[in-house]
């Protein structure tokens, strides 16, 4: 319990592990990844669908990057009860938006470019200038909109996580408080 305890309390944990496990993490978890040497944007070509041609950003692990998430995945459920809990916990969702955008994996984006996902891509963000990716994905038709379910048949693709997944939601925080006005 006391290594869930620390681990929950280390700004870089959450975002570290949920770019490994769903491929994806918040704008601002990647600013502090980035700012701690972790993770590195890059950046690759669509090779096909409507963004072909195009420059698509992605984040990846630097060696510290690598050699800190092995740090903090290799306490076994023995040290820690709540190991498995934390890792089903971030393991049920795929990303939490919450307003400035998400940075993700190459593997992730090239699953979303595949399936046409306009959620996920008008909220990608380049890491380095912060400049939106999917300007041209604002306004999608909503029968065409992919589905969590969609997104979990297609999770082997974008994640190396051996567990199952219990979700892949896209936890959109940006509309938190925009009520209707009363």
């Amino acid at each position: 319990m006391k290594r869930s305890i620390q681990y929950l309390t280390d700004p870089l944990w959450r975002p570290l592990v949920e770019l490994e496990i769903n491929g994806a993490t918040s704008y601002e978890g990647a600013l502090m990844l980035a700012g701690a040497g972790l993770v590195t944007s890059v950046s690759f070509v669509a090779r096909s669908g409507r963004e072909r041609g195009r420059s698509v950003p992605f984040v990846d692990f630097t060696d510290l990057g690598r050699e800190c998430l092995n740090e903090y995945l290799c306490f076994s459920g023995k040290e820690d009860p709540c190991r498995e809990a934390l890792f089903q916990a971030i393991g049920s969702y795929l990303v939490v938006d919450r307003g400035s955008g998400i940075v993700a994996t190459r593997s992730l984006l090239e699953v979303a470019l595949e399936i046409d996902d306009w959620d996920i891509l008008k909220r990608i963000r380049h890491l380095g200038t912060g400049c939106p990716f999917g300007m041209s994905y604002e306004v999608q038709p909503q029968d065409q909109a992919v589905t969590e379910e969609e997104r979990m048949e297609m999770s082997q693709f974008f994640s190396d996580w051996d567990e199952e997944r219990l979700g892949a939601k896209l936890i959109d925080l940006s509309i938190v408080g925009q009520g209707n006005g009363s």
